[in-house]
Formats: structure tokens, sequence, C-alpha cells
């Protein structure tokens, strides 16, 4: 993915593997960074993911958050 690469909040949920829900919970937890723009106009790139899939591993190995 490079980044330019712009995802909706549930493409950016599936693309980690994550519920939505989990994902919301981050944001608002600030594990992960809020979106580009606002609204419905927000958007998530590669970054975004890379943490997730990042958060995802130390979840999956047991470290808390």
């Amino acid at each position: 993915m490079n980044d330019r690469t712009e995802l909706s909040l549930e493409q950016l949920a599936a693309a980690a593997d994550l519920p939505l829900r989990t994902v919301r919970f981050y944001i608002q937890k600030g594990l992960l960074a809020r979106p580009h723009g606002s609204t419905r106009a927000a958007w998530y790139d590669s970054e975004h993911l890379s943490t997730l899939l990042r958060i995802r591993k130390w979840s999956e190995a047991g470290l808390s958050l």
C-alpha cells in the first residue's frame, strides 16, 4: 500500500482483520490516530493500517494495551 491510499473506516478494519468496534475503541483511547478529514469525508492511510497491525500483533502476544 502506498501513502496515497485512502481507506474508509470499514476498509481499514477489514484490511487489519479487526472489528469496526475495536478500531473505534483504539481511536477513542488514543492508540490510533484520528482520520484525515472529518465526518463522512474522513479517511485513513497506510500509516493507520501499519499502526493497527502493530497493535494487533502486540495484543495477540499478550501485551496489555
